[in-house]
């Protein structure tokens, strides 16, 4: 996603976020005047996980496209540290890089201020993962209601309720969000189809799926045509990766000939769609109860997907369903929203 509005190019008073995550890195840079209307705003397909001696010439050809808008701070968030050996080297190792070509460079801080990049490497605890808040509370000055945030990313399906501004719940970091039901390794891209449920119950039966990583939710959601191709780094047609999906799924089920086993690859992708679908549904309920919430707002990669399913389920009919895309010209990603939350301490 490239988005621009040069209507805006005047300013030399603008603020750029650069979320680094594993396979996608953003960029979102904001006029501090107009900070609901973004400047401009890219999502980029790099692994970090593959490329990562070629991290530092992408950082700086991606700046360098960017050397005439003006930008007088640069903000970091990174939610890449499994690709380090630890949080303080993800923070260091990014935050080097980009200082190298760029003044003016802190990270956001989950307690909602901004860290220079030698406070971040003592605290890396508070800035590693912290995009999840800063989208949460973002957010409500746009819904302007109470509402549970839910981001369906590549790799993961996270919720945070929000009220009266402010994240709602206690949790200070991935693993007591995890411990809390507000973070699960359930993506929309990335996440091995073996994690969905093993062994697999399937028409009565128990199938004990091999570990290795044959097939991913990306290829069940091909299959469905929930995604298109612009939501994944490939050159290859839309039929071509409906194809690929397929051989995929018959090798995480033994299925020598895809071909002639389509009708059995389809009742396959179906049942994991919905058991992914009733571990959504589940921890969406339970927090909505909890928090006494009518009001659900979708971020992420699998937004648009997720508010399909959801909108056509009798169970939220009472249940206000809209996505962050709803409200500004550009997805409402962290990177947007720590770039917005800036603005409003200056």
């Amino acid at each position: 996603m490239n988005i621009t509005n040069s209507t805006f190019f005047t300013s030399h008073n603008a603020i750029a976020v650069l979320d680094i995550g594993i396979t996608t890195q953003k960029i979102c840079v904001i006029d501090p005047s107009q900070p609901d209307s973004p400047l401009s705003y890219q999502r980029i397909l790099f692994s970090l996980n593959k490329k990562k001696d070629e991290f530092e010439t992408f950082i700086k050809s991606l700046l360098r496209s960017y050397s005439d808008f003006g930008i007088r701070d640069f903000i970091l968030t990174t939610s890449a540290e499994p690709v380090f050996d630890s949080d303080q080297e993800a923070v260091s190792f990014i935050g080097k890089i980009v200082n190298k070509y760029v003044n003016n460079v802190s990270y956001y801080s989950l307690d909602n201020s901004f860290l220079s990049p030698d406070e971040a490497e003592k605290n890396p605890s508070k800035v590693v993962s912290a995009g999840w808040k800063a989208l949460a509370e973002a957010a409500y000055d746009f819904v302007k209601e109470d509402f549970l945030a839910i981001e369906f990313s590549t790799r993961t399906f996270s919720l945070a309720p929000v009220k009266e501004g402010k994240y709602a719940a206690n949790s200070r970091n991935n693993y007591e969000r995890m411990l809390n039901d507000e973070l699960l390794f359930i993506g929309t891209l990335e996440t091995n189809l073996v994690n969905i449920e093993n062994p697999f119950i399937f028409d009565g039966k128990k199938i004990y799926l091999p570990s290795f990583p044959h097939a991913r939710t990306e290829d069940l959601f091909f299959i469905s045509n929930d995604l298109h191709t612009s939501q994944t780094d490939t050159n290859l047609t839309l039929d071509q990766i409906r194809e690929n999906a397929y051989r995929n799924v018959s090798k995480m089920f033994c299925i020598s000939n895809y071909k002639e086993n389509m009708d059995i690859l389809q009742k396959i992708t179906d049942n994991l769609i919905q058991k992914i679908l009733n571990i959504i549904k589940n921890a969406i309920q339970q927090k909505l109860k909890a928090y006494g919430l009518d009001k659900i707002v979708l971020f992420g990669i699998g937004a648009d997907l997720l508010f399909d399913y959801l909108s056509q389920d009798e169970e939220f009919a009472n249940i206000k369903i809209v996505k962050g895309s709803d409200f500004v010209s550009v997805e409402f990603s962290p990177a947007f929203a720590i770039g917005y939350l800036y603005t409003k301490k200056l």
